[in-house]
């Protein structure tokens, strides 16, 4: 409220509610430990720590931490569950298939996902930092950061003597539109190529004294 006053942007970081999704091939030792360390971490007061663990299929060995821990049929049915959260903030997937992390990576909506980690490397200054939802918007670090603190000033230059856009509206106008239109996008592009250069000559005429 007080910002708006002004008209004065800001970058709102609101914590997460961060999902660790663990797929059948996780190496379970490093899974337990990163959790581990992910909950332990200032005594679990970062906004970036793990509050949700979604495992597979079969991967249900999971280490007793102060998450809530689900269970998630296949990978479509986690990735739903993950992003039917209010809070987007991080994700980590756990697994040896890194591409098909990658690809999983691409369905989640949140601000950034982490493949085999946690936490760590989003200190990389580097690595743009946000999220998305309930858990903010813009974003720190990074030259996605660095854009935040910026806007755009433009300088536009108008060459030559035409300007078409201040003429008063004429009859020919809607054929021309119509036919540019259809030579563009439409299917039958020939005849309306046609119709297009012979509005263009009858504008043309029309302007004449």
């Amino acid at each position: 409220a007080q910002l708006a006053k002004t008209n004065t942007p800001s970058v709102m970081e609101l914590s997460g509610e961060d999902a660790v999704l663990i797929l059948p091939d996780a190496d379970l030792d490093l899974v337990a430990r990163a959790l581990r360390f992910g909950t332990r971490l200032n005594a679990g007061q970062t906004c970036i720590a793990p509050r949700r663990v979604i495992t597979v299929g079969n991967a249900s060995c999971v280490p007793c931490v102060p998450c809530v821990i689900s269970n998630a049929p296949d990978a479509d049915a986690a990735i739903a569950l993950i992003n039917s959260a209010d809070f987007a903030l991080g994700c980590s997937i756990f697994t040896r298939d890194i591409a098909k992390a990658r690809a999983l990576a691409a369905q989640i909506k949140t601000g950034f996902v982490l493949i085999n980690d946690l936490i760590v490397p989003t200190a990389d200054p580097r690595m743009p930092f946000g999220g998305v939802k309930a858990s903010g918007f813009g974003t720190t670090r990074g030259d996605e950061g660095l854009l935040e603190v910026t806007f755009p000033h433009v300088v536009a230059l108008r060459r030559g003597r035409m300007h078409p856009h201040f003429d008063e509206p004429g009859e020919n106008d809607a054929r021309l539109f119509s036919a540019y239109i259809r030579a563009a996008h439409g299917r039958r592009r020939f005849s309306a190529i046609r119709e297009l250069i012979g509005a263009l000559i009858d504008k043309t005429r029309s302007k004449k004294p």
